[in-house]
């Protein structure tokens, strides 16, 4: 094999907790792992623990840091020593002094909505972002928004430098299909952002014969105000760390979905709720819109009547049907990302 077809990626994401960002660097290594013409190289440090998914990748550990010190210092120098290859960074970050690179920037949340991150967080992206898209010969992003924002907020950037790749979607399948019960349903990192204080509103004002039940997945962000809301209403339920049987279970029983979020560079869980033959409600941001017109109902975000209104319309909503759900499946698929990111790196033309 040539070394025009190896390929390194930036391992660090094995060292994160496993959200939408490390899931998508997770599915996409995989995929690209199963092209018979390229040689797929994790590189992690010797602190970093393996996900069992990735357990058949080669990988080689390097160093003893880990996080940004990792990523900044001990792996470029292990680049530059072996004439500088092909570097795939999945993750928002990469090494900033190394050049030959594909640098992924999933989205620009931290500089557009900046309240919804600590002030470390925001110092470190914002100061990293524009150098890594500086120093990579290409940069990969999930939607045309994404695109939007990163030539909104980068002027230096040329638009033919960025590459649209969109998500894929693995079905997660409940091992017994139960029947429908009174749940509402949404998964997101509980901050400002993903506008929960209106969504738990909403619910209250649509739930007055105390019938239904929402249920929120996910973890509370360090700019998150609302757990009084949480603890106070027995009929808001808030679930942190299940498993993905638990999960596909709860998409299977929820007779509607909802996502009120301000901001988003994708929307991975709205997929999976409709794999499900769930409903799902959604707010009228642009990406949504780009996404997933047609397969949604959507919904003004500044009414909180209007929103509870939305919730039974939804529900009695039939817009998803099967041939739909094939289209679905076969627009935002893991191959069609790796393949895309592939392109993007010139890799598969050599």
């Amino acid at each position: 094999m040539s070394k025009e077809k190896r390929l390194f990626i930036n391992g660090r994401f094995l060292n994160q907790r496993v959200s939408g960002v490390q899931r998508f660097a997770i599915e996409t290594t995989k995929e690209i792992s199963k092209n018979k013409g390229i040689e797929v190289v994790l590189i992690c440090s010797n602190r970093m623990k393996v996900n069992n998914e990735l357990k058949s990748i080669k990988k080689i550990r390097v160093g003893f840091f880990w996080g940004h010190w990792w990523e900044q210092i001990e792996l470029p120098l292990y680049l530059i020593f072996r004439k500088r290859p092909l570097l795939l960074n999945l993750t928002n970050s990469a090494p900033v002094m190394y050049f030959n690179k594909i640098y992924t920037l999933l989205d620009t949340s931290f500089k557009d909505i900046p309240k919804s991150f600590s002030w470390k967080f925001r110092i470190i992206y914002k100061a990293l972002a524009p150098m890594c898209l500086k120093t990579s010969r290409k940069v990969v992003t999930i939607s045309q928004f994404s695109k939007s924002r990163i030539l909104t907020n980068y002027k230096f950037v040329n638009k033919d430098q960025i590459s649209v790749v969109y998500c894929g979607i693995k079905k997660l399948k409940p091992k017994k299909k139960p029947p429908r019960e009174n749940i509402i349903l949404s998964v997101a990192s509980l901050d400002p952002r993903k506008n929960t204080k209106t969504l738990i509103e909403a619910f209250n004002l649509f739930n007055k014969d105390n019938k239904y039940k929402l249920i929120l997945v996910g973890r509370a962000g360090k700019a998150f105000d609302h757990k009084g809301q949480l603890q106070e209403n027995k009929n808001v339920i808030y679930e942190t760390d299940i498993s993905d049987d638990e999960l596909a279970l709860l998409y299977s029983k929820a007779k509607l979905y909802v996502s009120l979020s301000k901001y988003e560079g994708f929307g991975l869980p709205i997929i999976e709720a409709l794999l499900h033959k769930t409903p799902v409600l959604c707010s009228e941001i642009e990406v949504f819109k780009e996404l997933f017109t047609g397969y949604v109902n959507f919904t003004e975000t500044d009414s909180i009547k209007k929103i509870a209104e939305n919730f039974k319309t939804a529900m009695g909503s039939n817009i998803f049907t099967e041939s739909k759900s094939i289209n679905l499946q076969k627009k935002y698929n893991w191959e069609k990302t790796a393949k895309g990111i592939l392109e993007a790196s010139g890799i598969i033309n050599l």
